[in-house]
């Protein structure tokens, strides 16, 4: 589910078995997906809202700065942060991507 004022958006999905994971960028979660019958049904969902939302890190624009792309392996979770050429909140200079690697829940 997005946050209040988010569109759920899914900007990657990574297949592992039968399982398969989806990337919201506008919910900032990653969320296992299952089908269930005619639907894909959402399962366990992580979220990463708190980190790509401290201020050292967050774009100046909510509106970009968001992930867009997702590996992970036995141990770890990797999202890759596209900003469009936006800055950082705090450091107008600052308009680099960012790799975000996670330690698997």
């Amino acid at each position: 589910t997005s946050p209040e004022g988010r569109a759920t958006d899914l900007t990657g999905l990574w297949r592992e078995g039968d399982m398969v994971f989806a990337l919201q960028r506008g919910a900032e979660a990653i969320t296992q997906l299952t089908y269930g019958g005619d639907a894909l049904k959402e399962m366990n969902a992580w979220s990463f809202d708190k980190t790509v939302n401290r201020e050292d890190l967050r774009y100046k624009s909510v509106k970009y700065g968001k992930a867009e792309g997702l590996a992970m392996d036995a141990s770890k979770v990797y999202l890759v942060l596209d900003t469009n050429g936006e800055s950082r909140l705090n450091d107008a200079e600052d308009k680099r991507s960012m790799l975000l690697i996670f330690k698997r829940p």
